[in-house]
């Protein structure tokens, strides 16, 4: 299997692809001929890696919006370097060191590929809050990112993905929110509202936007949540950090439940 054009006419496409507001029908066909065999790709290394340790991960190549918005952001030549168009993911209930003993066992299986594998350690240095190991595998020399996170580390990046999907996607990367969280009294309800809205002086002298609060909290919450799973994994059978946890799962489910409650936009007056 390889892919259905080179590296540089891959960064040339990108480049294309950027280059105005609507892309070309021929270049939006070649975007998706190229996601179609790393779609075939991934599909062969799931079923690879699930022969081999019983574990189902799941699955997703990137959809041709969010690639497009990955370029703008990085650059046309994004597309060209960029390692995961397609990946997997697991996730696990256990400590760090059974992280690291997954992560050993997945590294494993892709020893014989035409580039060794990459591992990428975001516990130490975590991305704006977000935490898990990538290890990047290139069966057939295509790569495929592999994601392997704790159930804790799961459910915050999944709950600060919801947050990005209110206060703006850019969130993820350390930019500012583009849409600020505020209460509706006339509406009785919390609503997103996007910064440049023209009431969004009289919103903000209304009810203070919560935005900025929800992603400091939430990366405050990364850490300890880091902290929690070291002494977890240094003391296992320790009961009152077994609830700690189901503690630490019930405050992220709650809080993603109730970003998924919100309004996408405030009412029209």
């Amino acid at each position: 299997m390889q892919l259905p054009m080179s590296k540089a006419q891959i960064g040339r496409l990108g480049q294309r692809l950027i280059r105005s507001e609507t892309p070309s029908e021929e270049d939006i066909a070649a975007l998706r001929e190229l996601l179609l065999v790393y779609s075939q790709m991934l599909a062969e290394t799931v079923e690879f890696v699930t022969s081999r340790l019983e574990l189902l991960p799941s699955s997703r190549t990137k959809t041709e919006e969010t690639i497009l918005e990955k370029l703008r952001r990085g650059g046309g030549r994004w597309l060209r370097d960029v390692q995961d168009l397609a990946g997997m993911r697991f996730v696990f209930e256990g400590d760090l060191k059974e992280q690291d003993r997954l992560v050993e066992q997945v590294s494993g299986l892709f020893i014989d590929c035409p580039k060794p594998v990459r591992v990428i350690d975001r516990r130490n240095e975590p991305s704006h809050g977000y935490r898990a190991v990538h290890v990047i595998a290139f069966p057939h020399g295509i790569p495929v990112e592999i994601q392997i996170r704790t159930l804790l580390q799961h459910e915050w990046a999944e709950t600060f993905e919801k947050l990005a999907d209110l206060a703006g996607r850019g969130i993820r990367y350390g930019d500012n929110p583009s849409h600020m969280v505020v209460h509706s009294a006339s509406a009785s309800l919390w609503i997103a509202a996007p910064v440049d809205d023209p009431r969004a002086p009289a919103m903000r002298a209304a009810a203070p936007p919560g935005s900025r609060l929800a992603i400091e909290s939430m990366r405050e919450l990364a850490a300890l949540i880091a902290d929690h799973e070291e002494r977890c994994t240094e003391r296992p059978d320790d009961v009152e950090l077994s609830q700690a946890t189901l503690e630490f799962q019930e405050t992220l489910s709650t809080f993603k439940q109730m970003l998924i409650g919100l309004a996408s936009s405030p009412p029209d007056e």
